[in-house]
């Protein structure tokens, strides 16, 4: 009762539950370091801004890390509590902190893509608490993965932990062997089987007097509180901002005094309040003052949710303050679906298991969760890793950023090489800390401290400044990869080589777009594979009538239909998501693609294809001389973009005409330049089209849209061509031009059962429309919902009563009428699990 009076206090003597973290914490450095602070709910009615540095996300490269399917191996979040120094590798939770005196949060962001398929959240914590389990009295049996067996190692191996249960224990399952010997990857593999996830520490009398130190054996009153907090924030009636609190959690530390320890949260992960999995020994609540659980209902629960008008996702926020003790929580996050309460076991190595074994199983179905500016990680594994760091968009071409690391020590080494995943590291990359060596951005070696060596208890200062790739203004006569390097955007890399259990921050800040901004209507930049809009992806092997192909010339051995876990099979183009495939037919006409050229004065030859194929490309190329005939108004033949009829468009738009390459090129260097794509996971930016006209040297394509692709395999033998291709994402970057709405079709089901949640889909046509486009959903008894998004769009509905049920939907842009369409859904009834019905029953007596 003290607390919560304590907290009311604040409110109403000076407005401090409104007032950002930061200002909160100035006001407590006064608080004696051996006295924790009351638990009060951290942050106010200001939306959390900073860039999102990737947690636990959705998408091609999440796999390489596991994160997407909530697997805990390479590295996991981490906090300090309260009572120690920051020497450990927390700038901020400690008290003493001089970056950040007294009580401090770290905030997550869960962003919710506009179509995902479920009305719940769950939110699940893994392992909140500080508490270390003992050593067992018999070596543990260590499980090892399907790939690992299939490769000739045991089913299983044994490890035990040393005795003293204060430190962390993951243990070796030796599949890191498989990796360095070249047999697997690390996508493939569990390289530790987990035991102990925190690290008990603290000097002084408990919880701790702010001092570094670690007690000789395992003291549980070291051991630190972090309180969990979920929320969201709500436009409210004028245009303010409410933060609507959620749920709070506050883990556990087995002291006999603060708790003890009943929540059985050790090595779980665990949704507060929500559905118990069916491995779970027992339920874990909320704190009692909590106004819901881990598991929020988006129809119910979020009222006036602040919506991206962009994208149509929304966002919940997840604060995590330490309010006592010294030791380290080692902890981690993931949002998704509730649906694998029965399926996926909590047991941190139980789960990390069967997620690897059936690789799909456990999916987070879009949602990314982001540490905003500030991201504290326990690196476990000691070699070099791609970190993904932060997604940036393409707008951002050309533009800056800043990236620092606190105390980067314990084993970790220079240098750190920066990238994007959606270039190869061969095209474009920035190396920093080599000894010795000025850094890209000018900064002289021995000015900054150098990870690994030199920077413990500091941030590497300056910052690092990075420059993101460009092709505007590139010089085609003398390229160079920072200024001719086709930036679509994408999640910036660390290849970083880590410590072993060590601690530390990474910090991304001042994300700055280059003047002037980049505008969507400027021209693009793609490469000369066209591509046909009404494309379906593909079906199983020996499935539907688009099977994935088994007849690769490359790679060799070829990708699996498994391998791609994110697919989905048979959706149009227009409805893909990221991680669905396409076999793309040879062809013209209705044929699925057409090898291009850039302009009808070009060759049609396999020399020109090659050319126009090989990285960075040459659709903007007009220095470089090209063989062939003179374009009019260009003082030599060129490369570059030209539009079919019209000399004077040189800008590649949708609406333009390109023309087809129809000569013979079935080369070794076209073979070549596709090899070099699949080889480095390029992603390229490709013309999508919806009309032909002409026949021959002739044949034309009508862009409708640009769209991202990772090349995956080829066939170009035996008289047919195919490209197998992973679509990454639509591309309104540049090209854009103004388009008008034609219609809009609802697609959902027809029939369904009362209290089951239905998802219905708009899609607008056509499939180039300018964006972005709203959506007002109007359902019979309900009011409307106005999403804004993309060209599809997508409402989750659930009914109580039965009946036939209207649902309209009307879309519409910036440079159209509003255009309506309607379904109906008739809902029967459903009775409850484990009812009976029983009907009346009429006797009749003769």
């Amino acid at each position: 009762m003290f607390k919560r009076l304590f907290i009311l206090c604040l409110v109403l003597l000076g407005g401090l539950w409104l007032l950002p973290t930061a200002v909160f914490g100035a006001l407590n450095t006064a608080a004696p370091p051996d006295q924790a602070p009351p638990p009060t709910h951290h942050g106010g009615d200001v939306v959390p801004q900073g860039i999102g540095l990737t947690t636990s996300w959705y998408g091609d490269i999440a796999q390489s890390l596991h994160k997407g399917a909530g697997i805990v191996s390479y590295y996991h979040l981490a906090v300090f509590g309260p009572h120690i120094c920051t020497s450990f590798g927390d700038p901020y939770s400690p008290l003493n902190s001089p970056w950040a005196p007294g009580p401090y949060t770290y905030t997550y962001r869960l962003r919710i893509p506009a179509d995902y398929p479920s009305s719940i959240v769950r939110v699940e914590l893994f392992d909140p608490d500080s508490m270390n389990a003992a050593t067992p009295g018999t070596p543990l049996t260590i499980p090892r993965t399907n790939a690992a067996i299939n490769a000739g190692l045991d089913p299983t191996t044994t490890g035990n932990c040393t005795t003293n249960r204060k430190d962390a224990c993951q243990l070796d399952t030796g599949e890191l062997g498989l990796v360095n010997g070249g047999v697997l990857t690390l996508e493939q593999i569990n390289p530790y089987y987990f035991w102990r996830v925190d690290e008990n520490r603290g000097a002084g009398s408990p919880p701790g007097n702010g001092s570094c130190g670690s007690p000789g054996s395992y003291n549980a009153t070291y051991n630190t509180q972090t309180l969990f907090e979920l929320l969201y924030y709500a436009e409210a009636p004028g245009g303010t901002i409410q933060r609507q609190n959620l749920s709070f959690y506050t883990g556990q530390v087995g002291d006999g005094a603060r708790d003890n320890g009943d929540h059985d949260t050790d090595r779980r992960w665990v949704s507060p309040g929500g559905a118990q999995s069916f491995d779970q020994p027992v339920f874990v609540p909320t704190d009692p003052d909590s106004p819901g659980n881990f598991e929020v209902d988006l129809t119910t629960e979020t009222p006036n949710i602040i919506v991206d008008p962009e994208t149509g996702d929304r966002f919940l926020y997840l604060n995590v303050t330490t309010l006592s003790g010294a030791s380290k929580n080692g902890y981690d996050l993931w949002a998704g679906p509730p649906d694998y309460v029965n399926t996926v076991p909590s047991d941190v190595n139980d789960r990390n298991l069967q997620a690897l074994n059936n690789p799909g199983s456990h999916s987070s179905q879009g949602i990314d969760i982001e540490a905003v500016e500030n991201l504290l990680l326990n690196h476990i594994y000691p070699a070099l890793l791609d970190i993904p760091l932060a997604h940036i968009g393409p707008e951002y071409a050309g533009g800056r950023l800043n990236v620092s690391l606190f105390d980067s020590d314990n084993g970790a080494q220079p240098p750190i090489t920066f990238t994007m995943e959606s270039i190869a590291p061969s095209d474009w990359s920035l190396t920093y800390g080599v000894p010795g060596v000025d850094d890209p951005d000018g900064v002289p070696a021995g000015v900054r401290c150098l990870p690994g060596i030199s920077c413990n208890n500091q941030f590497i200062t300056p910052a690092y400044t990075l420059t993101l790739p460009t092709e505007e203004g590139c010089d085609y006569g003398s390229p160079d990869p920072q200024t001719c390097t086709p930036f679509y955007g994408g999640r910036l890399v660390a290849n970083y080589r880590g410590g072993s259990v060590d601690t530390y921050l990474w910090q991304v800040t001042n994300l700055t777009e280059p003047p002037p901004n980049n505008n969507p209507t400027a021209g693009c930049s793609t490469f000369p594979i066209g591509v046909y809009e009404g494309l379906h992806s593909v079906t199983p092997p020996g499935t539907g009538g688009n099977p994935y192909p088994t007849n690769f010339d490359y790679p060799n051995p070829p990708p699996t239909y498994e391998q791609f876990i994110n697919h989905t099979p048979d959706v149009p183009l227009s409805s893909a998501g990221n991680g669905d495939v396409f076999k793309i037919e040879g062809g013209f006409g209705q044929g699925s693609f057409s090898w291009l050229k850039w302009n009808q004065w070009a060759n049609d030859s396999a020399s020109n294809l090659q050319g126009s194929l090989t990285w960075p490309g040459n659709s903007r190329d007009y220095v470089t001389i090209a063989p062939g005939p003179t374009p009019p108004g260009f003082p030599h033949a060129v490369y570059g973009f030209i539009e079919y009829g019209d000399p004077t468009d040189t800008e590649m738009h949708i609406g333009d005409w390109i023309a087809g390459n129809t000569g013979a090129v079935n080369s070794n260097a076209v073979r070549t330049a596709l090899q070099g794509h699949i080889n480095n996971g390029r992603i390229l930016r490709l013309p999508v089209w919806d009309q032909t006209a002409g026949t021959g040297s002739d044949g034309r394509y009508l862009t409708s849209g640009f769209a991202l692709f990772r090349l995956r395999g080829y066939h170009m033998s035996s008289g047919t061509t195919w490209l197998l291709a992973e679509f990454i994402g639509w591309d309104e970057s540049c090209g854009q031009t103004a388009v008008a709405l034609d219609e809009v079709a609802i697609s959902g089901p027809a029939t369904g059962l009362t209290n089951t949640p239905y998802t219905f889909t708009a899609t607008v046509s056509p499939l180039y429309a300018t964006q972005p486009i709203t959506y007002v959903w109007e359902v019979s008894g309900q009011a409307p919902v106005t999403h804004t998004g993309s060209i599809t769009n997508v409402l989750t509905m659930s009914w109580p009563l039965t009946g036939t049920y209207t649902l309209t939907v009307t879309a519409v842009n910036a440079n159209s009428s509003p255009v309506t369409d309607n379904h109906t859904i008739t809902i029967s009834h459903l009775l409850p699990p484990g009812r009976t019905l029983y009907l009346p029953i009429l006797l009749y007596q003769e």
